[in-house]
């Protein structure tokens, strides 16, 4: 398969839950504020597992649909629905007829300003955070697949913390895409060194901009997450 072949249009479980609920709100035009339910009871009324329906919810989150609120009388409830004007371009985006090397290419572009807003803007609970995420990257061993879900997790972990509520939002509908159009591959990149860049960026970032940070950036880019000629 070459990179130049279109995506399908397939989306993710998470993803096809974020729209099912927010066709929902939007149909029932349920106000400001409701709550949707607990995790636990959104989890048992659509069938899904804990993590397709944080994830939902966390894509949610970025287009300013809900609110998730922890702990007694938490749960997920509607956000003020002048928050979710940002996720209204992501949703109109044609990536069903996008190749997987167009979202490569605006995964690459956006990447960098991702890393550098993190780097102004985060809390000692955002590092360490980053550092869990790097430390399940460690921890995936040689095993392709268990790398590629680790690696996307700490891409999109970053992510979630940067500000930048429009550019986080594309970005993370760019490497949505990308992980379902890629789950068909293994990454056969994993080594120390694969690690040890990962790690150099999340240790750059916590340090804030800088040649540190540009440097951790450009050798990050240097290691494609495109499938091998051997795989296409």
């Amino acid at each position: 398969m070459s990179t130049s072949d279109v995506l399908t249009p397939r989306v993710s479980r998470a993803e096809t839950l974020a729209r099912q609920l927010e066709r929902e709100i939007r149909a029932q035009a349920i106000p400001p504020g409701v709550r949707l339910g607990t995790k636990v009871e959104l989890r048992e009324r659509f069938g899904v597992a804990a993590g397709t329906l944080n994830e939902a919810v966390r894509v949610m989150e970025t287009r300013g649909i809900v609110i998730a609120r922890p702990g007694p009388g938490g749960g997920v409830f509607v956000a003020d629905s002048s928050h979710a004007r940002h996720g209204t371009v992501v949703l109109e985006l044609d990536f069903a007829s996008s190749s997987i090397s167009d979202c490569a290419e605006l995964r690459a572009s956006l990447e960098p300003a991702i890393c550098r807003s993190v780097a102004r803007d985060h809390t000692p609970a955002d590092i360490a955070e980053i550092q869990r995420l790097v430390g399940e990257l460690a921890d995936s061993g040689p095993d392709p697949h268990a790398f590629r879900e680790a690696n996307w997790s700490f891409h999109r972990g970053i992510a979630a913390i940067c500000p930048n509520v429009p550019l986080r939002t594309v970005y993370l509908a760019a490497i949505g895409m990308l992980e379902e159009a890629m789950a068909q591959f293994g990454f056969t990149s994993y080594d120390a060194r694969a690690v040890a860049v990962h790690r150099e960026l999340a240790d750059a970032i916590a340090e804030g901009e800088g040649a540190r940070l540009e440097r951790a950036i450009r050798r990050h880019e240097r290691r494609s997450p495109l499938p091998s000629p051997a795989e296409r």
